[in-house]
């Protein structure tokens, strides 16, 4: 997978298959979302991996229910979730291509531009960062039951989410600055 997310990586890009350009942008979404909320057990394997839909019209390539309300048609969509091994450190998760430095980490520079669009909203703001407001962990727990959450999970470790958020957004900003929106957006 590695080679599909290195501008210069002489490897064609993009893939000839319009299926597997989904499923690089879902990977990297994946990896963004893992790294975020600080996920540590997910593989490249099937462990911990979720998707759905990817049926046909007619419902012979996987198994779906008999109501069609109830199909999902279309391509697979990963299904980003995760079920325990969040929330639970201060670190960067091992693992990820966005843990560490410029030397240690992988060098991913192809995202989606409605991924990083989303993620840009929720950067803090000189202001957000004098007055100490978080603006993804106030969307976060906004919808929330906060008093069932935060007897799980601390309040600072939530917070770290920001921190990871922002890390993302100044590796893509760093991606066009060096290779151009045009070879960083392509997923």
């Amino acid at each position: 997978y590695k080679k599909f997310y290195d501008p210069e990586d002489a490897h064609k890009f993009p893939p000839t298959k319009k299926h597997r350009l989904q499923a690089l942008g879902d990977l990297c979404d994946r990896f963004i979302f893992d790294f975020i909320i600080g996920n540590t057990d997910r593989g490249m394997n099937d462990h911990n991996n979720f998707a759905y839909g990817g049926c046909s019209e007619r419902g012979t390539a996987c198994h779906v229910p008999k109501e069609p309300w109830k199909r999902t048609k279309g391509p697979a969509k990963y299904a980003f979730i995760d079920h325990g091994s969040s929330f639970y450190s201060h670190r960067e998760p091992e693992g990820s291509p966005f843990t560490g430095n410029e030397t240690t980490r992988y060098p991913i520079c192809r995202f989606r531009r409605s991924t990083y669009d989303t993620l840009k909203r929720f950067v803090r703001s000189d202001s957000d960062r004098k007055h100490h407001i978080r603006p993804l962990f106030d969307h976060v727990i906004s919808h929330l039951p906060k008093r069932k959450f935060f007897n799980v999970v601390r309040k600072s470790v939530v917070k770290t989410i920001q921190d990871r958020l922002e890390k993302v957004v100044v590796l893509v900003d760093r991606c066009v600055a060096k290779h151009g929106a045009d070879k960083v957006f392509v997923l």
